[in-house]
């Protein structure tokens, strides 16, 4: 059994959510409208400083860091029906650490929605920060679940 989790974290992740699922209705409060000005920004298309970091000399984007990630409940009748899959997941890291606004942006197997989404909001974070200010901004992460071969 091999549970393994990927990101795609801060401007990026929520740049190419948008632009992967046009079609979804997205939340858009002040923490993603100021992580996509980022990712707009890093791209060079916009040249403006986000508001929370004018002012700030040399502000930077640091993205938020896992302080407790427990893993998904793999279960037995999961595991014996030899399901396998994927599952997205939008959520929000506020300034305090504080995981909200969980979402499945995405899922190969519907089966495994549920234990991912409980995972993740038992998850701890330190939060984003710019110019060293700790800040909210939106998270997308990949969870992977996979039989591994326990031969040999």
């Amino acid at each position: 059994m091999k549970v393994t989790i990927s990101a795609t974290r801060g401007a990026w992740g929520v740049f190419l959510w948008c632009i992967i699922n046009p079609t979804k209705k997205m939340k858009f409060n002040k923490s993603t409208v100021s992580t996509l000005l980022l990712a707009l920004a890093s791209l060079g298309i916009l040249n403006a400083t986000p508001l929370s970091a004018q002012g700030i000399p040399g502000a930077a984007f640091q993205p938020p860091r896992a302080i407790f990630q427990p893993r998904p409940d793999y279960s037995y009748d999961l595991r014996h029906d030899c399901i396998e899959g994927r599952v997205a997941v939008s959520f929000t890291v506020t300034a305090s650490g504080k995981v909200t606004d969980v979402a499945i942006a995405s899922s190969t197997e519907r089966r495994l929605d549920q234990p991912t989404l409980l995972a993740i909001k038992r998850w701890k974070f330190a939060p984003a920060a710019m110019g060293g200010l700790p800040i909210g901004t939106t998270v997308i992460e990949t969870v992977n679940f996979t039989l591994s071969n326990s031969a040999g």
